[in-house]
């Protein structure tokens, strides 16, 4: 490893001193893209990933059109002479998502998955992509952590399952944001200007979709206030946070997302411009009065979408997370032979040029070098470590910590979140105080030093170290914008459980980052009360990353228990039976109340939602035989059927000799009306009951105006229910009826 990228470390070495010279305890540094993605990590989050595309991708036969906003997406293609545009469209959305679903709906011959395949698609997408953008700030460890908790997320998955705007715009808004990083720590205006596109697709994908932008400017602030700054001579290396470039970043981000948002701006202006649309919105807008029952309000939401996929998440990360960091200790993922001379290794390691595995071996290969033979030194005690003690312990004891995310995810995950992040922050901050004191000593030494760190390879060194520190900085403060901002802004909007998606996200990446947090320390096990905020070999929220040559040279001063060698474990007494016997207890409870509560709620995210369709067909099949045998409006059609405010219903009449539109009106059925005289039907549902003009319409009808055909029972789902009713509430609520009417003109 180079040691010109060590930036953060407790004893930073010159970047001109020997690399063989570890007498002092190092947490060796370097940034995680230099750190080439192992086999262990790719095969995990292929795993990973396969496992979010099956969870999103399952019963497909039951999924169907059922939500407002689902109907009103998917509709376009049902109003050419209208653009192929459902009224009033521009209220509920930006033209981005429908138009993807309009395709979707072209190219599978319009399946009834095929609205759903947007939201699928990047729904698992997401999974993948949190993984490599927590890897370019922080570490791979992590990412593999947050994908998981998003793979097996119950609100995630239900929400992938549906043809509303929110997961596509989570997608583009953590694009973003890694975009973003990127460029405040390249100093790179080209990305900035990718970031501004990727910001300006969520702006296209829902009107809150500028949210990147905001999470720049608040964090970039933040960071470059907090950063701390040292001298000339303290600073040889120009590492210091740019003013200029930081607020050139920013300025080219915006200026890009307003570009690419500019299409929809000016679709809006003949239906009154943006101020229409923010006029509707202010509607939903309820303010710090209710900021607190809105709150618990999505807390409720969140534990009742919380099912065993949910339980099943916090374990998977755990797990996979511990299994990465233990195996990338081995030899596996090593293609190369290593040099014996010049990396301490064995040649019971390598022989004939092929490197076998060492993580099931007996003999510990984590030694230190000896200073003289270069060898390495005999291990008091040879076996292997996989099984150690302290280090099982922790693995259970995070696995029962991450579980509990399934009692209340916004809360656990926020806490988690927020707990890790402001950690991460204030180490970062005293890491980099150290080395700028270190910096400053070295650098008042001799004339030579500082000649030697101008040279060009000390330079380009020192740039990588710097970049990395900088993506580290950038990376916890913008999420740290993005945790605090949410948490503070959607309560004060009307609780609609999709509004609760980018904190949910957010805080799976905090939460990812608390797992290896934890399985790298001794939070739990107290056995040493040494704390570590990483040690890996791929990078951490620290800017620290241990590549794997450097690891074993190191661990024998590591208090990692992952890290530690055999005969330091071993050297451990046991821990007395007292300890044990209440750790056993207390994980005996919490994963048995975990397990309950997932039990209860099973899968939410996999419930049936195709009622409304099978009321759909059930309704045309009662109008076709209620005015069977008459006349039909014209040649083609036999009937028309007005749907009243169900846009979901009015997306399942086939079009097949039925003529049908979506109304909020009842003038058409007065006497005296120019309607045509053909057979005519309403069809009615749970909107028109809730809303006061149906029943206002309705009655100023004469009585024999509608009269009622047919009533069918519809079961609704909980996922459109929770837009208007709390979670013990639903109970009541989940029986309800549609009720078809023909109309008696005068």
């Amino acid at each position: 490893m180079q040691q010109g990228t060590q930036w953060l470390s407790i004893a930073n070495p010159s970047p001109v001193q020997s690399d063989r010279d570890h007498s002092r305890v190092v947490l060796a540094c370097e940034s995680s893209i230099s750190v080439p993605v192992s086999r262990t990590e790719l095969i995990a989050i292929l795993i990973i990933t396969l496992v979010g595309i099956a969870a999103r991708f399952a019963f497909l036969n039951e999924l169907a059109i059922e939500h407002f906003d689902e109907g009103v997406y998917a509709s376009n293609l049902w109003f050419p002479d209208e653009g192929y545009q459902y009224p009033d469209r521009f209220l509920y959305a930006p033209p981005l998502v429908p138009s993807l679903i309009e395709w979707s709906m072209i190219i599978f011959n319009q399946a009834r998955w095929a609205p759903f395949l947007p939201a699928l698609i990047l729904g698992s997408l997401t999974v993948p992509l949190a993984w490599w953008a927590i890897r370019r700030w922080a570490n791979g460890t992590s990412g593999i952590a947050a994908a998981a908790l998003i793979a097996l997320s119950d609100f995630h998955i239900a929400m992938s399952r549906s043809a509303l705007t929110d997961v596509p715009m989570v997608f583009f808004l953590l694009l973003a944001v890694w975009l973003i990083i990127e460029a405040l720590s390249g100093r790179d205006l080209r990305l900035a200007a990718v970031a501004g596109f990727a910001t300006g697709l969520a702006w296209s994908t829902k009107y809150n979709g500028w949210l990147p932008i905001a999470i720049a400017i608040s964090g970039s602030v933040a960071a470059w206030l907090i950063w701390p700054r040292g001298t000339k001579d303290a600073n040889p290396d120009d590492s210091n946070l740019g003013a200029a470039s930081t607020l050139a970043c920013v300025v080219v981000v915006t200026l890009m997302a307003a570009l690419t948002w500019l299409p929809v701006w000016w679709e809006l202006q003949p239906v009154g411009g943006y101020a229409r649309v923010a006029d509707n919105h202010s509607n939903y807008v309820t303010g710090f009065a209710e900021w607190w029952p809105n709150a618990v309000r999505h807390e409720g939401m969140q534990r009742h979408f919380a099912g065993w996929p949910t339980l099943l998440s916090g374990w998977l990360a755990v797990v996979s997370a511990a299994f990465v960091l233990r195996v990338e200790r081995s030899t596996w993922n090593e293609s190369l032979p290593r040099d014996d001379d010049s990396k301490g290794g064995s040649s019971d390691v390598v022989k004939h040029g092929v490197k076998r595995s060492t993580w099931n071996d007996g003999r510990d290969t984590s030694q230190p070098l000896n200073k003289v033979s270069s060898q390495p030194t005999e291990p008091a005690v040879k076996r292997s470590t996989w099984n150690e003690f302290h280090f099982v312990m922790t693995v259970v004891i995070a696995a029962a910590l991450a579980g509990a995310v399934v009692l209340s995810p916004v809360v656990a995950l926020g806490v988690w979140s927020l707990t890790e992040l402001v950690a991460s922050a204030l180490t970062l901050r005293q890491n980099r105080k150290q080395r700028l004191q270190d910096s400053s000593d070295k650098m008042s030494d001799s004339k030579r030093s500082r000649k030697l760190n101008k040279k060009a390879a000390a330079a380009e060194q020192a740039l990588r170290a710097n970049e990395a520190a900088h993506r580290s900085w950038f990376g916890v403060w913008l999420h740290l914008a993005w945790l605090c901002g949410l948490v503070f802004a959607t309560p004060l909007y009307r609780p609609y459980p999709r509004l609760v998606l980018p904190l949910l996200c957010v805080g799976c990446v905090g939460t990812g980052l608390a797992i290896v947090r934890l399985l790298r320390g001794r939070l739990v096990t107290g056995s040493s009360p040494k704390q570590t905020l990483s040690s890996s070999d791929d990078g951490s929220p620290d800017g620290t990353a241990t590549p794997t040559e450097t690891t074993r040279l190191n661990a024998a001063t590591s208090t990692d228990p992952i890290d530690e060698p055999a005969a330091i474990a071993a050297e451990r007494q046991p821990p007395s039976a007292k300890p044990s016997m209440l750790r056993f207890i207390w994980l005996t409870l919490v994963v048995g109340l975990c397990v309950w509560r997932a039990i209860g709620h099973a899968a939410p995210a996999w419930q049936n939602r195709s009622a409304l369709a099978n009321v759909a067909d059930q309704a045309v099949t009662a109008a076709a035989e209620n005015c069977k045998g008459e006349p039909g409006l014209n040649a083609n059609l036999d009937f028309v059927i007005y749907v009243y405010g169900e846009p979901g219903l009015f997306f399942h009449i086939p079009s097949d000799r039925v003529a049908t539109t979506p109304i909020m009106d009842l003038s058409f059925a007065r006497p005296g009306s120019s309607h045509s005289r053909g057979p005519t039907f309403v069809l009615a549902g749970p909107h028109a009951w809730r809303n006061p003009q149906f029943g206002e319409q309705y009655r100023e009808l004469p009585d024999d105006a509608l009269i009622e055909v047919a009533e069918f029972p519809y079961r609704v789902s909980d996922f459109v229910l929770l837009d208007d009713h709390a979670p013990r509430q639903l109970s009541k609520h989940r029986q309800d009826v549609v009720k078809l009417y023909r109309v008696q003109f005068r």
